[in-house]
């Protein structure tokens, strides 16, 4: 077949051409089935006979009859492939019937893309992937082969990948990569959310790298069934990554209204987040203290608490039986606390889990392997803490397992419900549900679920039972999550962050993310006391509109104001954030361009009527002066700076 069929093309200029070059032996497709013997027997489509091929307009149409794995087997399996050309889009979908015996189709990576080279030497090629609030991953077939070999666990000498699971690590579905002037666009667009994989891969080792591209999608198609698959768009842009970002926000804004916010979340400046009674017992605070914890907050201009651990299990402990703590003070104790706390203007969020059921619990005696969600060989999906006081044995061995309880269950969603009505009873402010909204996604395989067979898809219940949580709410009451993916953030008034980009790291772009979702109330994330690049951490969240996470020594029972060097920053840059409200309260992320900065120096933009303003940060131990659109601009060491032009 010629497989250039499979590319999409640019309007070809004098200053641009495409040059990208598919390997000459590549897949443009493969499939990975299950036996039950054979767990991931692979079928690629440089080993199958010629398809019947359908030209219509607009799109080709490709059947194969019959499949060969690669070890000889032949499964009574049909693969219809479809590429449609709409513009300069390609759009790629499969429908699988499964006639076999007993194989299922467990995996379909389709296009697969297997390049020699695109339009720029592999070292000036950009992975731009929106892990966390983006990243920028310079030669990614370097950095796939230098970061990525599993040495055992996988069969790296037929390949090497890099994988983000849409849901988990990835926050939006599509990814692309710079390549010259041009930018080449891969996207999944499913209404249903279901998990999927953004797969960036190179040849083995001691082998001329190549640049493989593809998205993995779940069908998990038995015997019987036939199942569409989501298409899977691609394009190749003459410009950059905000082409293809331009293309999936219209999408976005198609099921995305973000729900209106309570006025104190628009303008909340972050919390403390408290563990009152620690997952190995200690108890740090009772819920007479709490008052005093809120005070010395809002001396540092932070008005809102997030209590972990205020139930009686403990924090991470007991999961999901939420209820006061005699020890700590009472059913009405904490009420009384949270009343005082309102009274002086405050708010009290409280946290429960959404993902997790502590397999020690009577929940999961009694309906754990009902509930919780299955993995491939039907065993619950466990998860093993290592939280520690002093000691060695809990740190190193650990003491708590938990199952993962599937939103596709009815129990599971009338027990949210249950647990938000609780929280309301006891007067909260806000819903806290950790865990629910990205970071870890996962197929469930029990097909007694109300996904059935199509276990990928547990995130389209998740988003169910949000909005089934936020229909409780009363006026002025806000629902939070933590993790970040765009599915959910629509469901929910405030996102606890993930990590990229929520803290600074080397190949972060919170560009990414920011500029297609401006408008989401987004904490910082994993600073917890004065450390050395504190400024520098805390500076990311300034510069990037993200509200300030006060979690001093990991949540361990103080207030901020015990580390007074930590909370007086945290209120320096929350006076600074108040001098452009309107920008960073009232305005939108914008990310047009790149511009070009000294070393060290970041910076981001926000609109406000007819104004713009820049904020930057300096990493530089020095302090530094240059000229930024005509103006110039003046940063202290490890500080923030803010100009405001006018748009006219």
């Amino acid at each position: 077949m010629n497989k250039a069929i499979i590319l999409p093309s640019i309007p070809q200029s004098a200053d641009s051409q495409n040059n990208f070059i598919l390997h000459e032996s590549s897949d443009f497709w493969r499939l990975h089935l299950d036996t039950g013997e054979h767990r991931e027997l692979a079928v690629h489509s440089s080993e199958q006979g010629e398809p019947v091929c359908t030209e219509r307009e607009n799109e080709t149409v490709l059947v194969y009859h019959s499949l060969t794995a690669e070890d000889g087997s032949v499964h009574e399996i049909e693969l219809e492939l479809h590429i449609l050309a709409e513009g300069q889009m390609k759009k790629y979908f499969s429908v699988i019937r499964n006639s076999s015996d007993h194989t299922r189709v467990n995996e379909v990576q389709f296009p697969f893309f297997d390049f020699d080279r695109l339009n720029s030497a592999p070292e000036d090629e950009v992975l731009y992937i929106p892990c966390s609030l983006g990243e920028r991953v310079p030669n990614p077939r370097l950095k796939v082969r230098s970061a990525h070999h599993t040495e055992y666990t996988a069969s790296d000498d037929r390949g090497i990948w890099m994988v983000h699971d849409y849901g988990g690590s990835l926050t939006m579905s599509f990814m692309g990569v710079q390549s010259g002037d041009t930018f080449l666009y891969l996207t999944r667009q499913d209404p249903e959310f279901s998990v999927c994989g953004f797969c960036v891969g190179t040849t083995p080792r001691r082998e001329e790298m190549q640049l493989r591209l593809t998205i993995s999608q779940y069908p998990m198609v038995v015997p019987g069934e036939t199942v569409c698959t989501p298409s899977v768009d691609a394009a190749i842009y003459l410009g950059d990554w905000r082409c293809g970002a331009a293309h999936y926000k219209a999408w976005t804004e198609t099921w995305a209204p973000m729900p209106e916010k309570p006025e104190w979340v628009k303008n909340m400046t972050g919390w403390q987040r408290i563990i009152m009674k620690h997952q190995y017992g200690e108890i740090f605070l009772k819920y007479s203290d709490l008052p005093t914890v809120w005070r010395e907050g809002a001396e540092y201009g932070i008005t809102t608490l997030l209590l972990f651990g205020w139930w009686k299990g403990r924090f991470d402990n007991g999961y999901p039986v939420y209820e006061p703590d005699e020890a700590m003070g009472g059913e009405e104790g904490l009420k009384a606390a949270i009343r005082e706390i309102q009274e002086m203007g405050g708010k009290v969020m409280l946290y429960t889990n959404g993902r997790l059921v502590d397999v020690k619990s009577d929940f999961y005696k009694e309906k754990g392997l009902d509930v919780c969600q299955l993995d491939i060989d039907g065993n619950p999906y466990l998860e093993h803490y290592r939280f520690a006081n002093q000691g060695t044995l809990l740190r190193k061995y650990g003491y708590i397992s938990f199952a993962s309880p599937c939103h596709a269950t009815d129990e599971w969603a009338e027990h949210m419900e249950n647990v938000a009505k609780r929280k309301l009873s006891l007067g909260a402010d806000c819903i806290f549900f950790d865990q629910i909204g990205g970071a870890i996604n996962r197929p469930c395989f029990n097909p007694k679920h109300k996904h059935g067979n199509r276990g990928a898809n547990e995130g389209f219940w998740r988003i169910e039972n949000l909005d089934r949580v936020r229909a409780l709410l009363p006026e002025d009451h806000a629902l939070a999550t933590e993790n970040i993916c765009d599915a959910f953030i629509s469901h929910v008034h405030v996102v606890h962050g993930g990590c990229g980009g929520c803290w600074r790291t080397t190949t972060q772009y919170p560009y990414m993310f920011r500029s297609i979702f401006p408008h989401i109330i987004l904490s910082n994330r994993m600073l917890h006391d004065s450390r050395a690049d504190m400024r520098i951490h805390l500076n990311n969240a300034f510069v990037y509109g993200l509200i300030f996470d006060g979690s001093l020594y990991r949540c361990r029972g103080k207030s901020i104001a015990a580390d007074p060097e930590y909370a007086s920053y945290i209120k320096y840059l929350i006076d600074k954030k108040a001098e452009y409200a309107r920008f960073f309260y009232d305005g939108t992320f914008v990310s047009e361009r790149d511009y070009e900065l000294p070393a060290g120096v970041a910076v981001a933009e926000y609109h406000h009527g007819n104004e713009r303003m820049f904020a930057f940060m300096n990493d530089n131990a020095q302090a530094i002066e240059f000229e930024f659109l005509g103006q110039q601009v003046k940063i202290e060491v490890l500080d923030v700076a803010c100009i405001v032009l006018s748009m006219d």
